[in-house]
């Protein structure tokens, strides 16, 4: 998650696409500070989520079982999360290094958007799963955090979809945002990326060893109890809805003329919004998955561990 955080705070406060001269966003502060809430909830029971070499110092120093030589440990682990996170801004962003002519026209190529719906759709579909399978208090809360960081941070490189539904919705809308050739890779890549953070959501589950291993802790897809299939059908396809309809309404029009700033600060927590919205209504119906690729993550990790 310090490798979310950096990757987040480059996208959002570094980015000359996201800071046009005298025209910089006013969200970067919002997303930088929600990696928070998603580390917090997703990864605080596993190590705490300090994030940071200056906190994990200050833990080492001042919290019972928790020494300084971890806290240096936790250090070196952070430090490598920002040099990953640094070489994939360059990844999904080459167009920082380029001249200013050839930055005014620089469209971003099919594999440098595949790069940003996969680590996008990762970190989203890994902040849910690790949430569900640690039974954390806020899951809503967690994967909303995550889906607008990295919708705030990747936007303006593939769209920001991190989800199949989405790619569909885009795709069929007709505006032109994203073609049938984009579309169907995207959908792969963000199944593939689902998959494998399923896969490492049963790796840290299976070796939590507060965990009883006979028992099916990895949840399936099936309704809630006292609802049907149907019925749990029918709320993830309405909030799907909502997600897929949000999207299309705030990241893919155009801002008002009238508007004084071309930067449109608000689209990404409109969009972790539905989310949060979503967990809270029909958690307890069907879940609230929303994306295929979450859907897929769950499946591959009961998969793994045999539930």
């Amino acid at each position: 998650y310090t490798f979310m955080l950096c990757f987040v705070f480059l996208n959002c406060a570094v980015s000359k696409r996201n800071n046009p001269l005298h025209d910089g966003n006013q969200f970067f502060g919002l997303a930088i500070g929600f990696v928070l809430v998603a580390a917090g909830y997703a990864g605080g029971s596993i190590s705490k989520a300090a994030l940071n070499p200056a906190v994990a110092f200050g833990l080492g120093l001042n919290i019972k079982n928790f020494a300084l030589p971890q806290g240096i440990l936790w250090s070196l682990w952070e430090m490598l999360g920002a040099t990953f996170a640094a070489a994939l801004y360059f990844v999904v962003r080459p167009d920082e290094k380029a001249t200013s002519l050839s930055f005014s026209t620089y469209v971003p190529m099919l594999g440098t958007k595949i790069a940003s719906e996969f680590i996008g759709t990762f970190m989203v579909v890994f902040t849910l799963n690790l949430s569900v399978v640690l039974k954390t208090p806020a899951v809503a809360w967690s994967s909303a955090a995550a889906l607008m960081c990295m919708t705030y941070s990747l936007r303006g490189v593939s769209g920001g979809h991190f989800n199949p539904a989405v790619t569909l919705a885009v795709v069929t809308s007709g505006r032109g945002k994203c073609s049938q050739r984009d579309g169907c890779a995207y959908a792969a890549t963000q199944l593939i990326a689902g998959g494998i953070a399923g896969l490492l959501c049963a790796i840290f589950r299976a070796a939590d060893p507060s965990v009883d291993k006979t028992s099916k802790f990895v949840p399936t897809h099936s309704a809630g109890e006292g609802y049907t299939l149907l019925a749990a059908g029918c709320a993830e396809m309405t909030f799907t809805f909502v997600l897929a309809y949000t999207l299309l309404a705030v990241a893919t029009t155009a801002l008002p003329e009238t508007q004084r700033s071309k930067q449109n600060s608000h689209f990404a927590l409109s969009i972790g919004s539905c989310l949060t919205a979503g967990g809270y209504a029909i958690g307890a119906v069907s879940g609230a998955e929303l994306n295929p690729a979450v859907s897929l993550g769950l499946s591959v990790q009961a998969f793994s561990l045999g539930a």
